[in-house]
């Protein structure tokens, strides 16, 4: 969207709906404990989706069970490992593994 105070190529970064920017910014990034990548994770649903969908298309109460069931194992992954485990990168310990101090633990 431009704005007409003649100012070419300047594009407004209002964002839509009035929405505060901290709601439109991308996630922070994250330290992954396996592969010692620091990236923003990528979003992971554990199951299927076309058994998901065989079961709401067949049996309604199973197809809500694995839907819930879904939805509450969604979670955070490394982009690179696919890995769960991450971490804040500020952490002391991401910083330990950065600098390859041995962690007791891992």
């Amino acid at each position: 969207m431009r704005h007409g105070n003649g100012a070419q190529g300047k594009l407004d970064t209002t964002p839509p709906l009035g929405l505060p920017s901290a709601l439109m910014a991308k996630q922070p990034l994250m330290f992954c404990t396996r592969c010692h990548t620091v990236a923003e994770p990528e979003t992971h649903t554990k199951g299927s989706f076309l058994l998901e969908l065989a079961l709401w298309i067949c049996f309604l109460l199973p197809g809500i069970m694995y839907s819930i069931w879904r939805l509450t194992t969604r979670g955070k992954v490394c982009p690179s490992c696919g890995s769960y485990d991450l971490i804040s990168p500020d952490s002391p310990l991401a910083s330990q593994l950065r600098n390859g101090v041995n962690v007791a633990g891992s």
